[in-house]
């Protein structure tokens, strides 16, 4: 495994200052929308990093939880409009339900079922 070198961690904090404050500084409802989908899909990259990268396994079993979570606050928002103050909560809440419901069972098996 790698060692996380610290121009690495002052970058991600740079770039996770920089998407923080952007929808304070961008005026515009599209820039906000196209920022926020840059960060989604830059948390979904950092965690098939930290999969693929770190461990050295292929893994696509956390676009599931990752998906489960999107849907729920999609769902949330168009259906119920719900602000994203309740359903950022409650996708994340549903994401941690499947990752127990799947992580548990897994746990206990023994052999390559890594995949």
């Amino acid at each position: 495994m790698r060692s996380i070198s610290k121009i690495d961690l002052a970058g991600a904090v740079l770039v996770v200052g920089i998407l923080a404050l952007a929808p304070v500084l961008v005026a515009s409802n599209y820039l906000t929308g196209v920022l926020t989908v840059c960060a989604i899909y830059g948390i979904w990259a950092s965690s098939w990093d930290f999969m693929s990268g770190l461990t050295g396994r292929e893994n696509f079993g956390h676009s599931l939880f990752i998906g489960a979570g999107a849907y729920t606050a999609g769902f949330l928002a168009t259906i119920w409009s719900a602000s994203p103050w309740l359903s950022l909560p409650l996708a994340i809440g549903i994401a941690v339900v499947f990752s127990v419901l799947v992580g548990f069972p897994t746990l206990r098996l023994r052999g390559p079922y890594f995949a």
